[in-house]
């Protein structure tokens, strides 16, 4: 009886590895289960409706505004629509998304389009600069649109001092010091972040400049190394430079402001390390390569894992 049993596990096994599918040499391997890719999209258009159901008459369950980030599942309508935006006609599918609290709906197509890093800041031109890492064409367009930029109602710049008025009615106010040496200080106006609503402000100093964020609520500040970049889809902002007095040594932080201060959610220092470049990927996160002093490159890539848990990732 025992060897029958052996004999049919035996001939099961060989079955099983008659009939299994063999990949041809060189192709790639078929994943064990589908990977979901995140896809970041923004409304083109303001009030852009999200539906229940992927029809024009669907229950409205969210409208969008323009620029508002959302993550495209990857699921389209079999249907497309012909509907008129900004008085053109356009034809497209329904695209099934999910917005930052998590809900899902469904938008048309044709007022969505891919998101861009930095779409919509006064300083959105410099960050062109800033991820190739041209630091001489960074600077002195941060200095074009801070001129530009002074004066509005909430902001008043003097040669004496930078001061901010915050949603609150509080003001706060930096004063400049340009006596040489090491208390040098000037402050710039570089506009605002309209998802963490923070005020954006250059510290130039002796040997270098770093970034201050103004919560525009309460006037609380948080200083960082590099030019912040909002991250679609949540509050929180990354920012990836060199402090006055460190060269060669780059913070990477990603901090969010909360009801009373800022948190930092992650922060890694690259000693010994320059910055050749940043690229955007299409969930919305970036990927910077760092160079050390041999030359050798290091690609880190920074994951959002929810709920305010983000990761740092060599690339591979």
């Amino acid at each position: 009886m025992v060897f029958w049993r052996w004999v049919i596990c035996l001939a099961l096994l060989w079955g099983g590895c008659k009939n299994k599918e063999v990949a041809p040499v060189g192709a790639p391997a078929k994943p064990e289960a589908a990977v979901e890719e995140v896809i970041v999209l923004t409304a083109s258009v303001d009030h852009l409706r999200v539906r229940a159901t992927p029809d024009p008459d669907g229950e409205v369950v969210h409208a969008l505004r323009e620029g508002e980030a959302v993550q495209w599942t990857g699921e389209e309508s079999d249907r497309r629509e012909t509907v008129n935006l900004r008085g053109k006609p356009v034809t497209a599918p329904w695209y099934r998304i999910r917005m930052r609290d998590g809900r899902q709906g469904w938008a048309f197509g044709g007022g969505l389009q891919p998101w861009q890093s930095g779409k919509g800041l006064a300083y959105a031109a410099c960050l062109d600069h800033y991820n190739r890492a041209d630091f001489s064409g960074f600077y002195p367009c941060l200095d074009r649109v801070s001129h530009t930029l002074s004066g509005p109602e909430h902001v008043e710049v003097t040669s004496k001092f930078l001061r901010l008025r915050m949603t609150n009615g509080k003001v706060r106010q930096f004063n400049h010091d340009r006596t040489p040496g090491p208390d040098y200080r000037f402050y710039q106006y570089l506009g605002d972040l309209p998802g963490p609503d923070c005020h954006v402000v250059k510290i130039n100093r002796q040997g270098g400049s770093s970034f201050l964020l103004v919560d525009r609520r309460n006037g609380e500040d948080h200083e960082v190394a590099g030019i912040p970049y909002p991250l679609p889809l949540t509050r929180a902002v990354f920012c990836l430079g060199a402090f006055p007095g460190t060269p060669g040594t780059y913070t990477m932080e990603v901090v969010i402001p909360e009801s009373r201060q800022f948190r930092t959610l992650l922060s890694e220092q690259f000693p010994e390390q320059s910055l050749t470049g940043i690229t955007w990927q299409k969930d919305g996160q970036p990927a910077f390569t760092m160079r050390d002093q041999r030359g050798n490159p290091a690609v880190w890539r920074l994951i959002y894992k929810g709920k305010d848990e983000w990761a740092l990732e060599p690339a591979t």
